[in-house]
């Protein structure tokens, strides 16, 4: 096919906006040394030059790559197998962001990992930091200032069984680094209220069947006082502690007595190991 003629049929309308992949043919030059311009005239079908392109690959280099959203959703599908978004080079951050203050959901049908990197062998690197921050509140002049972001980590709900047996609810556990140096300890886990201008902080709380808060705005041990026969057996609980509230006598002058119940009393108690005793 000779080049000038192509030409021409694209100047004459020669030209279709849909193809058969199988048969529609497009010009190709070939390499061929023997010819004086370098290149044989030949042509290729449209499947066979798509199987023959070197891999699925985009490279946007400095352009954007944009997705046009349909009805507000914008989809990137990927075939089975993994799929890897990253950059290249040190220094190089990745963002994944929206605009306006839309949502961004991450879903998986199986696990979620985020990872911090490794540092790198011999180089005496810090391994990466996985920082997870909650939005700042609006400022405002005439308008009320907004509220902070809040960060909420749950875990999922037990499956529930007509017939079969019931599945258990998942679990959360935080637990800090550890280290094979003796004499150092391990990573701190640390929980921190927010404070406020004039120094007035939140409070920590750790809620179940039996209550309780740290309240770190006077530095006080906040327990719930409940009765004395919704505490565990003090046979499974040595060392514990609690409030009740049901005491048939005060906290003065009885410490150290067993707790029994018939009053109104709120005193404190701690399990023994055999019996939960005043104090």
């Amino acid at each position: 096919m000779d080049i000038l003629n192509f030409i021409s049929w694209i100047k004459g309308g020669r030209q279709v906006t849909s193809v058969d992949p199988t048969k529609t043919l497009l010009p190709v030059g070939l390499k061929d040394d023997r010819r004086d311009d370098g290149y044989l005239a030949g042509a290729i079908s449209v499947a066979d030059l798509a199987t023959s392109l070197g891999g699925d690959r985009l490279v946007a280099g400095t352009k954007e790559v944009v997705l046009t959203d349909n009805a507000g959703d914008a989809t990137l599908t990927f075939s089975p197998g993994d799929a890897v978004i990253q950059t290249t080079g040190l220094g190089a951050d990745l963002f994944i962001r929206t605009l306006g203050g839309d949502d961004i959901f991450i879903e998986s049908g199986d696990d979620i990992t985020l990872r911090g990197d490794q540092g790198t062998f011999d180089a005496e690197a810090e391994g990466g930091d996985i920082n997870i921050f909650a939005g700042d509140g609006s400022d405002g002049n005439t308008n009320d200032a907004g509220s902070g972001g809040d960060i909420r980590i749950e875990a999922g709900d037990a499956g529930n069984s007509v017939s079969g047996s019931q599945g258990e609810g998942g679990f959360i556990l935080i637990q800090a680094g550890y280290t094979t140096a003796t004499g150092l300890p391990g990573g701190n886990i640390n929980l921190e209220p927010g404070n406020s201008t004039d120094n007035i902080s939140g409070r920590v709380n750790v809620n179940g069947v039996f209550q309780w808060s740290f309240d770190t705005s006077n530095a006080s041990l906040r327990f719930p006082a409940v009765t004395l026969a919704t505490l565990p057996s003090a046979a499974s609980t040595p060392g514990a502690r609690a409030m009740i509230a049901d005491s048939n006598v005060p906290a003065p002058g009885n410490f150290g007595a067993i707790a029994a119940t018939g009053g109104s009393a709120i005193v404190p108690v701690f399990s023994d190991g055999v019996n939960w005793l005043i104090g």
